[in-house]
């Protein structure tokens, strides 16, 4: 693992003798972007990871390695590092908050030029006018790739809400595969089937065919209907109720879909 945080090396980045100080263009070059890559630098867990990598989409992260130097290995609650570091908290928003708050929308001439005062104009050279619009396809498969490893832990509804920012940024067949199987892992089968017979003839998923075709028989089989009788003895002509709807009178025969329903006898 890369390690910028011991002593030797701190002062050398530092500015000691051993090499000259780097250039403002060589720091900017060679600083950390990534959530992940910050984390791993200052030998801190993985519990942060989540929440840093969905804050940095509203809050790019830009670190120099001589700043992360600074810092206290191993030290969630380092000052610099809480500086810097992106976390949920980023996303949330405050009851009174204002996407406008300087009220200089209506001043906008175009895409980075203001004119709030008479004489005067405001030109934002980079940001606006210079930044580099987001990918779509990008953002949508790290989150598709995030939704992949909350899967594999075991957090499908989380998943599930990942799986669908991802869909709502580029609709993709295997975000929608993968969302699939988080459904089956909870046991949520009409939803499961439901995506399954909208991707089955999909050509992007030709190599997953038979696997396709089974999870269709499973699915099927399961929610296959099943015959109920109710008899309520000395309570014929009671009205039935099947999840709260009236289906009919003692004695009763109907169906089922598998799964938990509640069933009740009433006389008036």
């Amino acid at each position: 693992m890369e390690n910028i945080t011991n002593p030797l090396k701190r002062a050398t980045l530092q500015g000691g003798s051993r090499m000259p100080r780097p250039s403002w263009k060589d720091s900017l070059a060679k600083a950390v972007r990534d959530p992940e890559k910050l984390l791993e630098l200052l030998e801190l867990g993985s519990e942060h990871l989540e929440e840093a990598r969905r804050a940095a989409e509203l809050f790019p992260l830009t670190v120099p390695r001589e700043f992360i130097a600074r810092m206290r290995p191993g030290d969630p609650e380092d000052p610099l590092l809480r500086q810097v570091l992106p976390l949920g908290v980023e996303c949330e928003k405050a009851p009174d908050e204002r996407s406008d708050p300087l009220g200089e929308d209506d001043f906008l001439c175009a895409p980075g030029l203001l004119r709030k005062y008479q004489g005067r104009a405001l030109l934002v050279a980079a940001g606006t006018v210079m930044a580099k619009p987001p990918d779509p396809r990008a953002e949508a498969a790290k989150l598709l790739g995030l939704g992949i490893e909350l899967q594999k832990n075991g957090r499908h509804l989380e998943a599930i809400k990942i799986f669908d920012d991802a869909h709502s940024k580029v609709p993709h067949v295997k975000i929608r595969y993968y969302k699939m199987k988080s459904y089956q892992a909870l046991g949520r089968l009409e939803d499961a089937r439901a995506i399954l017979n909208k991707i089955f003839d999909d050509p992007a998923l030709a190599a997953k065919k038979n696997e396709m075709l089974e999870l269709r028989k499973t699915f099927d089989q399961a929610l296959k209907a099943v015959d109920i009788r109710i008899v309520a003895t000395g309570l014929e002509g009671a009205d039935v109720y099947v999840d709260g709807n009236s289906v009919g009178k003692t004695p009763f025969a109907g169906q089922l879909t598998p799964g938990t329903h509640v069933i009740r006898v009433a006389m008036k």
